[in-house]
């Protein structure tokens, strides 16, 4: 039981936001070239570029929120670990 326990704390300890929070930011820019190169080349690229900027807004908050959410956890399972590995000794 005791070993289930440790493992368990420390997968969760170990699964942060950092990866998904980098190929987010890079898609974000990829996607920004994209828009970029269409309002250059056409005439209704005004309106994609607030569009883009508008769903970018809400994407980055909502991920935001899940990469804040994930990264509290994690900082939480590190705590709780520590915890329990000292409780042990």
């Amino acid at each position: 039981m005791r070993l289930a326990v440790l493992g368990t704390l420390r997968a969760h300890s170990m699964n942060g936001a950092e990866t998904p929070s980098a190929v987010v930011a890079v898609l974000l820019a990829a996607a920004a070239i994209l828009v970029s190169s269409i309002t250059a080349m056409s005439d209704f690229g005004v309106a994609v570029g607030w569009l883009f900027a508008v769903g970018s807004v809400m994407l980055g908050g909502w991920f935001a929120k899940l990469a804040f959410a994930a990264h509290a956890r994690r900082m939480t399972c590190g705590v709780w670990l520590a915890a329990y590995e000292d409780a042990l000794r």
